[in-house]
């Protein structure tokens, strides 16, 4: 879709190596989430992983028309709907997004669509230099056996944009996920153990603020 990307910032070299050191590759996530059809990208090793950190998406959350009730009812669809969600990186204005994909619809003959905009906002990445941010890495890293992965970005969608807007200060996440946790999924689950290890990092944390 032209312009999708033109206002996607690039990741710096410190935001590239903490990738680099993020454990994932091809068959790995593959067999993670169970994919039986191809990926949509042949990338691979690094081009992979900064493809599904610093990339938007654009996908199709589900498409409905015709008749779907009970029994036979011989019909030509004279209406159709589909959900259309993407997923913004740091650059990307909502808006600006939202009018692309309208733009790019209508060039392709489809002017009898009504789009409706449910929500939106901005992406939001911290910078990973940031004292406060290597404050957290450095809590965690002296709780655990193994150094710690940090992952620049997340999937997810949160208000992190708005509050830095407001607070003006780095934003990390500490979950208490792990590689099998299936986040959203039928069978989504956590560890008892990793959620009592949690509590002792936010404690830690809080505690290097006393001083």
């Amino acid at each position: 879709m032209p312009g999708f990307y033109e206002d996607v910032i690039q990741p710096n070299q410190r935001e590239r190596d903490l990738t680099a050191d993020i454990p994932l590759t091809r068959a790995e996530l593959i067999d993670q989430l169970g994919i039986e059809a191809p990926l949509l990208t042949d990338k691979n090793g690094q081009d992979l992983k900064e493809t599904l950190y610093f990339e938007p998406t654009l996908s199709i959350e589900g498409i409905s028309s015709g008749w779907q009730g009970a029994g036979v009812k011989t019909v030509l669809p004279a209406r159709a709907e589909a959900k259309l969600e993407a997923r913004l990186v740091p650059g990307m204005d909502p808006d600006k997004t939202f009018n692309q994909v309208k733009n790019y619809l209508t060039e392709q003959g489809y002017d009898d669509l009504t789009l409706t905009k449910t929500l939106g906002q901005p992406g939001y990445r911290s910078d990973m230099s940031d004292p406060e941010i290597l404050r957290v890495v450095n809590v965690v890293d002296k709780l655990y056996d193994t150094e710690p992965i940090v992952a620049p970005t997340g999937a997810g969608t949160g208000p992190m944009y708005y509050i830095h807007e407001v607070v003006q200060a780095p934003i990390a996440s500490l979950g208490i996920g792990y590689t099998n946790n299936r986040d959203h999924a039928p069978n989504e689950n956590i560890r008892l153990a990793d959620y009592d290890d949690d509590i002792v990092v936010i404690k830690q944390l809080i505690a290097t603020y006393e001083n």
